[in-house]
Parts: structure tokens; C-alpha cells; sequence
């Protein structure tokens, strides 16, 4: 029998098994059984059919179970209901779970959605917060799957609260899981390329104002780092552009503003130089210039993708990217 379930719009299909003759009667009399697929991903689905729920056996069942079925599909447990103490217990040590048609949980497709009975749904941000985004790409740079709390507030100079918040959505949508309580709970990052596919959709452009100046001076004193499309040239094959491009953190705004202009129409010469205001410090996640390891610094990859966000449809430009990220993740 073959059913489907509207969960917050997304299609869950459902195809009940017959495991009658490969299972022992006890798991059979626990769960009914289904292989559900959502968003093109297949998976085994545990139906529980009892009135307590140990997550210790639940683990050892979804351990156990798939071997008796001969598959090595992820497991889902599927709930009529959940208390919010239960929801906490499956979240928090990262066990798959949907409530019918009201919430679902499932880290391995990044994916976690909620209604909460007698409230309007109430999504989740389209776009990160710039301390979120750099929370973000900190731990995308993080070259190990823990997430210390303590070393992001140092490194981003946060407040703990602000980065607890971020922690907190981070692993509302699927990108984080964790493990303990109170002070000793531990974040851990999803697989850092699944991480950066499903999270990137969230990031907005760190580019608050584009200036463009002729006399390049103010900019000595200052740091600067090599941003836009001259920054790609740099790390790719394409072409150098016409002109450079230097990204400045938007603090050092009224040092520039004597010397330039919004538009380059307002100059005199085709001879200047972009300036990008950068709504965090782009210095956070730079990296060295490969041609001139001297000179000033060259973005990162993941916020240069941002700022370029309007040009990633151009055919050139989206396959430079897709080797860079395929280097960064493979090397």
C-alpha cells in the first residue's frame, strides 16, 4: 500500500513493507514498517506504534533492523505525536524523526520544519544575519567537525549569546547536531560539503556599498583585500578584469568618502579602482594572494560567492566556482 503525507508542502511518499517473514515478531509488533522518499532521497521509516519511546532501543533498532532488511537506507521514525521534551531527546542526539504532517527532522537531508499546534507557521529566515553568516563560514573553514563555542566568540569577536543564537539556527536547519547539556553541550557540523550545499542558499551579499575611486591613496592606510571578480581571475583561469577590486571593512567608511564616488560615471579617467564596504571584516576569512603572497590579502571563497551572487548564473563564472569548491572540498 502506497500512501502520501503533505508535510509543510513537501511531498513524503510512503510504501508500506511486508516483513512479516524477515523480522522477529517483537520489532514487528513495535513499528510498522515503510521505504518513505522525500526530496528524491530514499530511507527506511520506523512507524511506532507504542506509548513509550526508549531513544537507547530505538538506536539499537535502527542498528539492528536494516540488517534483518538487507538495506543501508538511512532510518526515520515516524510519530503521531511528541512532546517537546521528546523532540528535544531525538534532536539532541541527532535521530530522524517526522510528526505527521506537522514536523519533520532529518539532518541527512538538511531539512527541519515545524508547525506548532494553535500557531501560525512561522519560517525560518531567508537569509542569515551577517554575526550568523560568519558563524557560518567559521565553521566552514573549521577543518574538523566540532564546533567549540569558545574559539568562534574569540575568533569572530562575538558575544556567547550571539553565537549560541547562531548555533541554535544553525541546527534548526539541519546543518548542526549536538551532544551533552548546559556547559558541556557540544556542536558538531553535518559533512562539510552537504554543510556548504545546503547552507549557502541562506548567505547574503557581504557587500554593503561599492565606491570607486581615481586616487587610491586612503587606501594605503588601511587593509584591504582583493575581492570581486579580480579575486576570481586570481584563483581561476579567467581573464584579469579591467579594473582591481578591494574589499574594506564598512568601519573604515569615512577614511574613503573624501576620495570617492558612487558611480564611475562622476570620474574623469577609466583609471580607478573598486572599493567594496563589507558588512563583516573581510579580513576573518582571507587568504594569502597566490601571485604575490606579499601584498594584501585575497578573500575567501565561500564570501566571495556571495558578493558575486548576481553574476553566478553566468556560465563562465558558476564552472570556476564549481572547480574551486570541488578543490576545496577534495583537497
Amino acid at each position: 500500500m502506497t500512501k502520501e503525507l503533505n508535510v509543510l508542502g513537501l511531498p513524503l511518499q510512503l510504501e508500506e513493507l511486508e516483513v512479516k517473514d524477515k523480522l522477529p515478531l517483537a520489532f514487528i509488533g513495535d513499528y510498522d514498517f515503510y521505504r518513505g522518499k522525500l526530496l528524491n532521497k530514499e530511507f527506511l521509516v520506523f512507524h511506532f506504534k507504542g506509548d513509550y519511546l526508549s531513544i537507547p532501543r530505538l538506536q539499537k533498532h535502527f542498528e539492528i533492523i536494516p540488517r534483518f532488511l538487507g538495506v543501508t537506507d538511512h532510518c526515520v521514525l515516524w510519530l503521531n505525536k511528541v512532546s517537546s521534551a521528546r523532540r528535544e531527546r531525538l534532536i539532541e542526539n541527532s535521530i530522524p524523526f517526522f510528526v505527521d504532517e506537522k514536523m519533520v527532522f532529518l539532518p541527512f537531508l538538511g531539512t527541519q520544519l515545524e508547525k506548532r499546534q494553535d500557531a501560525a507557521l512561522k519560517p525560518l529566515a531567508d537569509k542569515f544575519t551577517t554575526a550568523e553568516q560568519c558563524v557560518f563560514l567559521w565553521i566552514l573553514h573549521n577543518k574538523t567537525s566540532e564546533c567549540p563555542i569558545s574559539r568562534i566568540r574569540n575568533d569572530l569577536k562575538l558575544s556567547q549569546a550571539t553565537v549560541a543564537r547562531a548555533m541554535l539556527l544553525l541546527m534548526q536547519y539541519g546543518l548542526l547536531t549536538f551532544s551533552g547539556k548546559g556547559t558541556r553541550k557540544k556542536y558538531f557540523r553535518i559533512e562539510a560539503k552537504q554543510f556548504w550545499e545546503t547552507g549557502n542558499k541562506y548567505l547574503q551579499s557581504p557587500v554593503q556599498k561599492r565606491l570607486f575611486m581615481e586616487d587610491v591613496t586612503p587606501l594605503q592606510t588601511i587593509e584591504t583585500f582583493t575581492a570581486g571578480e579580480d579575486a576570481l581571475a586570481k584563483m581561476s583561469m579567467l581573464e584579469i578584469p579591467e579594473h582591481q577590486c578591494k574589499a574594506v571593512y564598512k568601519k573604515y567608511f569615512d577614511k574613503l568618502i573624501g576620495s570617492a564616488v558612487s558611480s564611475p560615471d562622476m570620474l574623469r579617467s577609466e583609471n580607478y579602482v573598486i572599493v567594496e564596504l563589507w558588512n563583516y571584516d573581510p579580513g576573518l576569512f582571507a587568504k594569502t594572494c597566490p601571485d604575490s603572497p606579499s601584498k594584501s590579502g585575497i578573500v575567501d571563497i565561500f564570501s566571495l560567492y556571495a558578493s558575486l551572487e548576481n553574476l553566478i548564473e553566468d556560465v563562465r563564472i558558476e564552472k570556476e566556482f564549481e572547480t574551486l569548491m570541488e578543490d576545496f572540498f577534495n583537497g
